[in-house]
């Protein structure tokens, strides 16, 4: 906590430059000759580091992309070292499940990094705090709520379709001319978790809302690029190596002030008669006379605070991803957007909107929205940490371990799907046309810190794709060159900038 609250953690270095980095080489020998010395036991192998940067160097743009080949060399428990630290990757869906749900009390922490403190204010809420009596009670409060709250449920489906059919309108207004979706989408998304949270939807240019917004997508944007911070904190003095950081920092600092101008409405107008939302009913929880449970005393209004912007972190940016991922890898596979629309049309006839509750038939579109989560997933998710000295597939692995979870690797596992590398539905729906999902493809992770919101990501992202779909035909514009499916790794696996056409159906083959 007192981290957080230092005035300024990224303050320009201005004295003698050349000292301070001897400074740094000095802290990172004696990071690693301890490192040494703690070393006991057999720690899963890896291939040969630098001194000192360890196997950052070799990393290159698409680190889980390096982990997953060197996983086949040395086994799917990978040892590395990032700087300093020593750093597990679990690169198969055995050894992940051994580690998250059979182990789950030793695998469940989060790794005491620089910015995971900053970014958690501390070690509070519900994505970045260690495993802690204080943890569970802040993620079952935010479980049980955003079930009463109809997360997951038809009840919460009109919500979604607002923001869906405003969508729709801005994509009509286009008239098939090329755009690039990804503000469309994003805002829709981000208004979403609004309506859980605050209760409240907003227009799209209201400045309110744009200020949360932006700083939604500066944390997006420069968030990746501060990485090297964990590893090395002395850098954030460093001019140009901070610049991301001070980003970042200033995006994280004016998203708080929107939550807590949101939490001081709610306090002036708070009718316990009467729960509005998420806050309402924290709040509700904090000023009952008699607290449900022991546990429950944990809450208070500065975890009230980190929880709604991890709810805004876990809830916004990957869903977004996924459905710009779709709408991407749509239009590069007309045969797999005609099969999808096809189901549409038969199941739901010339009028009728989709609905959560139309799931069970429409297997192929949700067999599509699965291949987009195995092809271009999140390859890490956040990283997790030992609480004590573990063993994992033969292996030694020591208390306060950072461990990372390779989801590319299990979702490119040749041993488990037939062509990985190649984007097909099909895998998913077996020969009498059911869909049929493998015991082994969790794109929400498992265990303990399984993604709490992913619920409403399963609702996000069937209603925006289906009536997308339902009304238009996506297109590449004309002349384009062949779109580029690789992406970008920050916070998560970002697609590339991209425009695309949405014809209406009516002009299109029926």
């Amino acid at each position: 906590m007192a981290v957080f609250k230092e005035q300024s953690p990224f303050k320009t270095y201005t004295g003698d430059f050349t000292g301070f980095l001897v400074v740094v080489l000095a802290v990172l020998v004696v990071c690693v000759s301890r490192g040494k010395r703690r070393r006991t036991g057999t720690f899963p192998p890896g291939p040969p580091g630098w001194p000192l940067l360890g196997h950052l160097p070799l990393l290159g743009r698409r680190p889980h992309v390096k982990f997953s080949e060197w996983s086949r060399e040395y086994g799917p428990v990978l040892g590395v070292r990032l700087g300093p630290r020593r750093v597990v990757v679990l690169n198969d869906y055995e050894s992940a499940r051994e580690a998250l749900v059979v182990r789950a009390d030793v695998f469940s922490s989060r790794p005491d990094l620089y910015l995971m403190r900053l970014f958690s204010n501390g070690g509070k809420g519900i994505g970045l705090a260690p495993y802690t009596a204080k943890w569970k009670a802040q993620r079952r409060f935010t479980d049980r709520t955003l079930r009463r709250l109809g997360i997951g449920k038809v009840t919460f489906e009109g919500k979604v379709m607002r923001e869906v059919d405003d969508l729709v309108s801005k994509i009509s207004d286009c008239h098939g001319a090329a755009f690039d979706p990804k503000y469309h989408v994003g805002v829709g998304v981000v208004n979403i978790v609004c309506s859980l949270v605050f209760g409240e939807h907003f227009k799209h240019d209201d400045p309110l809302f744009l200020k949360l917004f932006n700083a939604l997508e500066d944390i997006s944007r420069y968030g990746g690029s501060t990485k090297h911070l964990n590893i090395f904190p002395a850098l954030r003095h460093v001019p140009v190596l901070n610049r991301g950081a001070v980003r970042t920092m200033a995006a994280v600092s004016n998203g708080r002030d929107f939550i807590s101008a949101m939490i001081g409405q709610h306090k002036a107008t708070f009718d316990p008669s009467n729960i509005r939302d998420f806050i309402d009913a924290y709040l509700l929880a904090i000023s009952s006379e008699e607290i449900e449970e022991k546990r429950d005393r944990f809450l208070n209004e500065e975890e009230l605070r980190q929880d709604i912007f991890d709810l805004f972190i876990a809830g916004t940016e990957s869903t977004t991803a996924t459905i710009l991922w779709s709408l991407l890898l749509l239009s590069v596979h007309p045969e797999i957007q005609r099969k999808l629309q096809d189901e549409l049309d038969s199941a739901l006839g010339p009028h009728q909107d989709v609905s959560v509750l139309d799931r069970p038939y429409l297997p192929y579109t949700e067999a599509t929205i699965l291949e987009v989560l195995r092809f271009r997933p999140t390859p890490f998710g956040l990283p997790h940490a030992t609480t004590a000295d573990v063993t994992l597939g033969g292996f030694e692995i020591p208390a306060k371990t950072q461990v990372l979870i390779n989801r590319w690797a299990l979702n490119m596992d040749d041993r488990k799907w037939s062509h990985p590398d190649k984007f097909d539905p099909g895998r998913f729906v077996d020969p009498e046309g059911h869909l049929d999902v493998p015991v082994y493809f969790r794109p929400f992770l498992m265990g303990r810190r399984a993604c709490i919101g992913s619920h409403l990501a399963k609702m996000e992202l069937l209603l925006f794709l289906s009536t997308i779909l339902r009304r238009f035909t996506i297109k590449p514009p004309e002349g384009t060159p062949a779109q580029s499916l690789e992406g970008h790794l920050g916070v998560i696996l970002q697609p590339p900038s991209f425009r695309i056409c949405a014809v209406p159906r009516s002009t299109t083959e029926n």
